[in-house]
């Protein structure tokens, strides 16, 4: 068994990964679970023609668990996997502010990321 490698066993995709502010062992991903919806898949490609449906979810290094922290979908009331994280920015000035981007939302939001650890 390799000690320096982590396994995230309920996370299907991860994309995107920035340090946390708040704990050397916390990061934060852009990232897919098992558990949504399937996308309907545009008939020329076979692909959606959406987003890819990431979500920002919190890693647990010390537990190699990952936990949901926000959705772009569900912020701008869509249904869950139409829009996608493209873009994540922790701010080092703030333990617990992160920027969040999606292309697909045509947005930017800035993300109070305080959990319990």
């Amino acid at each position: 068994t390799d000690q320096c490698c982590h396994t995230i066993d309920n996370l299907q995709n991860i994309e995107q990964i920035e340090y946390s502010t708040y704990h050397p062992m916390i990061l934060h991903t852009a990232a897919t679970s098992y558990v949504r919806p399937s996308l309907v898949p545009n008939f020329q490609t076979n692909r959606s023609s959406l987003g890819h449906g990431s979500a920002l979810y919190t890693i647990d290094l010390r537990s190699n668990q990952a936990a949901f922290q926000w959705s772009p979908s569900n912020e701008v009331f869509a249904i869950e996997g139409i829009c996608s994280l493209s873009g994540i920015l922790a701010d080092w000035s703030s333990d617990r502010r992160l920027f969040v981007a999606s292309t697909s939302a045509s947005k930017l939001w800035e993300i109070d990321t305080r959990m319990p650890y």
